[in-house]
């Protein structure tokens, strides 16, 4: 026989009405009146500060609590925001990470799709390794599940980018018709000069690290490098669609020298990954842009 089913207690009833959302015309009405109470606090405030003293010293103090207090308080409440705003995207980062190269990724697509070429073909392979390398260094679980030296393969996936991205440029210049080879040997021997630079002081003689670490950190330093010095050639060959290509090239260069600095070096920052991120990802857009400008015309 069907037992009646037990009735809810009156307090939970009252619990469970209470967790319903409200309405929004509710929460409208509530907000109002609040903010009714807040304007007749402050005009009863203003009128007794206006009746024990004259009108002048009454706005004169205004403006010096305004000037100095309204200041510092205004500075206290930007810092906490950014702090909060910091510590939320840190909360993040992956997430944050992920959905930024994928972003990069459809946007080589999409290149690729308008006008398909082999110049577009080569940034969409470029973009395709970066996503890689950056879900290897980020330790992404779908695809570093079960990898040791994830930083190696990291590593290897961002040097078949920096490859393709060279080639790329190499023969974005070759086609242009006005870039001139003394100027890319030039920016390739300042390049390479002050990646090798770096590796030295970060990883040549650094004995905790592995050997084959060493010397693929100095291959990755050459061939970034070379990517860097083909990118600022083509500024000098086309200036305005160039200019994208330049800069995009140094924020690429200068991420992973931050990079190599903080994980190797002595470098310490505080906020490493919003630095490094705020670098290179407008960076691959650039570049990415870039291509797409150039290759146009073409």
């Amino acid at each position: 026989m069907n037992q009646p089913t037990p009735r809810r207690p009156r307090q939970q009833d009252t619990e469970h009405r209470r967790r319903r959302p409200q309405p929004w015309w509710t929460r409208v009405q509530t907000a109002l009146v609040g903010w009714c109470r807040r304007m007749a606090d402050w005009i009863r405030r203003t009128s007794r500060l206006v009746q024990e003293g004259s009108p002048a010293e009454y706005v004169a103090q205004r403006l010096d609590a305004f000037t100095v207090e309204g200041e510092q308080a205004r500075r206290a409440r930007r810092q906490q925001t950014l702090a909060r705003v910091t510590a939320h995207v840190e909360a993040h980062i992956m997430k944050i990470k992920i959905v930024l190269s994928s972003l990069l990724l459809a946007l080589s697509c999409v290149a690729c799709a308008a006008s398909p070429s082999v110049f577009t073909a080569l940034a969409g392979a470029a973009m395709g390794f970066s996503w890689l390398g950056d879900a290897l260094l980020m330790q992404y679980p779908p695809v570093a599940r079960r990898l040791r030296q994830y930083f190696l393969w990291g590593m290897a996936a961002f040097f078949c980018a920096q490859a393709c991205y060279t080639r790329l440029f190499l023969r974005l210049g070759e086609a242009l018709g006005t870039q001139s080879l003394l100027v890319v040997y030039g920016f390739i021997a300042v390049f390479v000069a002050a990646g090798v630079a770096a590796w030295v002081r970060t990883m040549a003689f650094n004995r905790a690290q592995m050997l084959v670490l060493r010397i693929g950190a100095l291959l990755y330093a050459v061939i970034v490098s070379l990517m860097a010095a083909s990118a600022c050639a083509l500024f000098v060959a086309r200036p305005w669609p160039g200019l994208l290509m330049l800069v995009g090239g140094l924020m690429f260069y200068v991420s992973d020298l931050l990079i190599a600095l903080s994980n190797f070096g002595s470098l310490h920052l505080r906020h490493r990954d919003i630095a490094i991120w705020a670098l290179y990802a407008p960076a691959q857009a650039l570049l990415l842009t870039g291509v797409w400008a150039l290759s146009a015309g073409l």
